[in-house]
């Protein structure tokens, strides 16, 4: 089915999840399917927490699975950061939350994610401490590894 996602920005990319409409943050998830090209809407029958509503924040789909991660942003009205990693299982059509360590980055919004053959490079964006123009790298398990750049 394809699916009219809203009028919406400061969304998270191919997965069109969360950002702002009609003047308050959205706390839907719609990817775009890489086999079809039609926007579909996520119901997470399949349980877990759904991350809550932001804007800023990054959403992609990790090369050779059936996940997408959503990571970083801030809540629209109150302005907090977001940190945790999210990752939408769309085999199971479930959402979880990715234990972290290692050397866990500022939480940010405004960065840009890019996937790697065997987890995340995340970049920039805006911290509570100002711009930020830094490189880490997370792997699939959480591992996050600074100072790439």
């Amino acid at each position: 089915t394809n699916t009219n996602t809203g009028r919406r920005s400061r969304h998270g990319g191919a997965f069109a999840g969360g950002g702002r409409g009609r003047g308050r943050g959205r706390g839907d998830g719609v990817p775009r399917s890489a086999r079809s090209g039609v926007w579909e809407k996520i119901s997470a029958v399949g349980g877990g927490a759904v991350p809550a509503p932001r804007i800023g924040h990054c959403a992609v789909a990790v090369s050779n699975t059936t996940r997408y991660v959503l990571y970083g942003g801030r809540n629209f009205l109150q302005g907090q950061y977001h940190h945790g990693v999210h990752v939408y299982e769309t085999s199971t059509d479930q959402w979880s939350t990715l234990a972290q360590f290692g050397d866990i980055p500022t939480d940010r919004t405004g960065h840009a994610v890019i996937p790697h053959v065997d987890g995340l490079i995340v970049f920039g964006g805006m911290t509570s401490q100002g711009l930020s123009n830094d490189a880490v790298f997370m792997d699939l398990m959480g591992q996050w590894d600074g100072g790439l750049a």
